[in-house]
């Protein structure tokens, strides 16, 4: 039973710098293209993307600096597939990513998903994993941390994880950590404590939210156990962890405002969901969290698109510094992804958010990019947090 002690205390205005750039074209889609995954690294403050183009044929990925530059570019092909799916994920150092994608054979039937691995903030890659072959795979998660990778994938109505580390490698069809009634309805979300790997999940069919854990590193995990009434969540839509906090974000329904749920004890209880956004959120957003300052980030495209919904809360009492930003002002379009990271020095905090979004040049369907970076001095969130 979930209790609830979480509240919007108060309405917190710090002192920052915020302006988003004006909006830069990354590319052009071939043929109908959309954003899978983003990411953004707090220490070389690289914003990385990862949009499928031409129906899902192939991926492209791009490291993009602050400035719109493009610095890093590659394509992954994976062939069409009706399920399919790319996630990318980060180790925090400036360095080292990882990215799981789907890739099938001539036949659609023939279907695994390839780890790859860059070590050079995606100058290079290499292929360090594969899962086996089969159909009704998709990619959900990935959680990358001190030596060791936990990837989240379903098949047909399980959701499996597959881990490696040190003096282990994947297992084929990885360890089954959920069910779903349905494989086309089912999304998931991956993070880790110190403590523990996260994974939370929702079948869209019947609208439930599961959580599980696996405490040593992927060997066993808890059962699965259900978050929320039946019928009351649409979508998962990011998740972060600071300390033994650990924070999921969700939409309760079709086009409504992103719910949070969140544990201080590494997963042990849950507090009760609160409202993190005042208004429908549209497309994929972002969560980011520090244990000191403690303080959680979020950024969400709203409205449509239309508008973003950017919010920095002091913790434990999510005081809340809210923002909102008209999307016309950041890219001309519509507004299809972001990513947010937050990092702390003995100055205070700084917070580093992109959007990207499409917009129609020259009758082609392309992708622009927005930042924001924010410095806020540590007197101002030492205030804001004693109010």
């Amino acid at each position: 039973m979930m209790t609830s002690t979480l509240a919007f205390v108060s309405i917190l205005f710090v002192v920052c710098s915020c302006r988003w750039t004006a909006p830069v074209r990354l590319l052009n889609f071939t043929r109908p293209g959309f954003v899978v995954s983003t990411y953004r690294d707090p220490v070389s403050s690289l914003n990385h993307v990862v949009a499928a183009q031409d129906k899902g044929r192939y991926y492209s990925y791009l490291a993009v600096a602050d400035d719109g530059s493009v610095i890093y570019q590659e394509d992954f092909y994976a062939i069409h597939v009706s399920l399919s799916g790319a996630v990318i994920r980060g180790a925090d150092d400036g360095k080292h990513l990882l990215m799981a994608y789907l890739r099938c054979a001539a036949d659609p039937r023939d279907c695994s998903a390839l780890l790859i691995e860059s070590s050079d903030s995606g100058k290079t890659w290499k292929k360090t994993g594969q899962s086996a072959l089969g159909f009704n795979f998709a990619v959900q998660d990935l959680v990358y941390d001190a030596g060791w990778t936990h990837l989240v994938m379903s098949h047909f109505t399980n959701l499996n994880a597959y881990s490696r580390g040190p003096g282990r490698s994947f297992d084929s069809f990885g360890k089954s950590i959920a069910k779903v009634s349905s494989p086309s309805a089912l999304q998931a979300r991956a993070t880790f404590t110190s403590a523990a790997v996260h994974v939370i999940s929702i079948s869209n069919k019947n609208g439930e939210l599961t959580y599980t854990a696996s405490r040593d590193n992927g060997t066993t995990w808890t059962p699965a156990r259900r978050m929320n009434e039946a019928g009351t969540a649409s979508a998962i839509l990011a998740a972060a962890t600071a300390g033994n906090s650990i924070f999921f974000a969700y939409t309760p329904k079709v086009g409504g405002s992103a719910m949070l749920i969140r544990s201080d004890d590494s997963g042990r209880k849950f507090e009760k969901p609160v409202e993190i956004t005042k208004k429908s959120v549209t497309a994929l957003g972002g969560l980011a969290a520090l244990a000191s300052p403690a303080v959680l980030v979020g950024l969400f495209p709203v409205d449509g698109g239309k508008e973003l919904e950017y919010t920095i809360w002091t913790l434990p009492g999510m005081k809340a510094h809210y923002k909102a930003h008209p999307f016309a002002a950041v890219v001309a379009g519509k507004m299809v992804g972001a990513g947010v990271a937050c990092a702390a020095d003995k100055e205070g905090l700084k917070v580093g958010a992109f959007v990207v979004g499409t917009g129609q040049t020259d009758n082609k369907s392309a992708l622009y990019f927005s930042v924001e970076t924010d410095a806020i001095p540590s007197a101002a969130l030492l205030r804001s947090s004693s109010q």
